[in-house]
């Protein structure tokens, strides 16, 4: 309908720009890290907890984020169902606890196996993720919550929102760096985001009117279904959140300070990737997830094929702009930093290599969410765990090769092989391989 067209393009418009908001405090921690704390074992061991934990993120809070979103549109219409939302919640939280006691319990014994870390770096390195633990205890709440704003089209505060953990971050690390070293980053992090999760809540009940329903009446059924759904959706996600940290174990045998410059540069990458995900895909996804329950089969996958289209020309573009502008980026953002020459110069390199993967690992979103709507979990499961095979070979053979830059050709290569496979399963559902 025009009305809803009309409506996506102003979301279209306005959604990245308050991501670039939201974002920017998130992109520029890592900066001020180098900053003030340079590349050194303390901070390698700040990079990789924070990693581990991002990638744990990456494993739970997408089942709420986006796996959630087509059984909010089953009842056609937009009024959000708080008891199964609830019920979903209260099913996980055991398990999210198990995960982040096991793995904290887990971490001193095996990173030194893992990546050659002395024992008190490897402490060091489970204390940090133990005080930074909030961003996962409570990241599975606001994901879900942000998957009710995205149903209800209320894009904007899941842009900004990341902007209100930043903040703490920020001022954590400029006034106690010198006083806390990393630490001050952890707690930075911990209090930003009980903050994030305070506000959200309020927002919560208070615009997309949600409330604490008692879970289970009359939606057993329909729980028992998405936690079937969720059971693909999270091994496939393990799969492939566990590629940053392998990428990181792998780094740090390259070197000290190895680790660091990598997880810089993929940081750097992150600033169009997360410009993308957050400002352009979560508002196709939310569209697509209505025009598949609301309207005919054809006009769903129209609209995908143009989508798609779309966003590989815009990928296309920013993977042209970054790659010219990079020496000039990296040497601009870090040129007050603790980084030597040529630590610099290998920053700009492993920038580069990410960015050649840019446009597959952009449109593998777009595929991504296309079989969340459809709810085919096995195949993402699968391409999940072919993906990550691919990575450790990768990894281990380039890096023989080329060293820490071969880490981040492999991941571009990989970018590239699996978006080739959805391309080919997209063929056979008839749709996006059109474009």
């Amino acid at each position: 309908p025009p009305g809803l067209l009309t409506s996506q393009k102003k979301d279209l418009i306005k959604t990245p720009i308050l991501t670039a908001i939201g974002r920017a405090g998130g992109l520029l921690i890592p900066l001020l890290i180098a900053l003030f704390l340079g590349a050194t074992r303390e901070t390698d061991a700040l990079l990789l907890a924070f990693t581990i934990l991002l990638s744990l993120n990456g494993m739970i809070n997408p089942i709420f984020e986006s796996a959630l979103l087509p059984y909010l549109y089953e009842k056609k219409q937009r009024e959000i169902d708080s008891g199964f939302v609830n019920g979903v919640l209260i099913a996980s939280f055991p398990l999210i606890l198990s995960i982040a006691a096991l793995i904290y319990f887990l971490m001193p014994v095996i990173l030194p196996v893992l990546c050659g870390l002395r024992p008190d770096i490897a402490q060091m390195t489970a204390d940090l993720f133990l005080k930074m633990m909030p961003l996962f205890i409570l990241g599975a709440f606001i994901s879900a919550s942000n998957c009710i704003f995205f149903a209800q089209k209320e894009f904007w505060f899941p842009a900004v929102s990341p902007s209100i953990r930043s903040l703490p971050v920020i001022l954590f690390l400029v006034l106690g760096a010198k006083s806390y070293g990393v630490y001050a980053v952890a707690y930075g992090f911990a209090a930003g985001e009980i903050c994030r999760w305070g506000i959200g809540l309020w927002l919560l009940i208070k615009k997309a009117h949600w409330r604490p329903k008692a879970p289970w009446k009359g939606k057993t059924d329909k729980i028992k279904d998405f936690v079937k759904q969720a059971g693909f959706h999270l091994a496939a996600l393990i799969s492939l959140n566990l590629i940053p940290v392998t990428d990181q174990f792998f780094a740090s045998w390259t070197g000290k300070g190895q680790l660091s410059i990598l997880s810089y540069g993929e940081r750097l990458f992150q600033i169009p990737y997360q410009l993308f995900l957050f400002g352009f895909i979560n508002v196709y996804f939310s569209y697509w997830s209505e025009s598949h329950a609301k309207e005919p089969k054809a006009v769903f996958w129209e609209k995908a094929r143009k989508d798609l289209g779309s966003v590989r020309k815009m990928a296309l573009f920013f993977t042209f702009f970054m790659i010219a502008a990079s020496f000039p980026l990296v040497n601009l953002v870090f040129y007050s930093s603790e980084l030597t020459k040529s630590q610099l110069n290998d920053l700009c390199l492993v920038f580069c290599l990410y960015m050649l993967g840019f446009v597959p690992a952009v449109l593998n979103l777009m595929y991504v969410r296309i079989f969340f709507v459809l709810k085919k979990t096995v195949f993402f499961f699968v391409q999940s765990a072919i993906r990550f095979a691919f990575n450790i070979v990768l990894n281990y053979i380039c890096m023989k090769l080329w060293g820490l830059k071969g880490i981040a050709a492999a991941t571009s290569i990989v970018f590239l092989l699996t978006n080739r496979y959805n391309l080919y399963y997209m063929r056979k559902l008839e749709g996006p391989a059109k474009t």
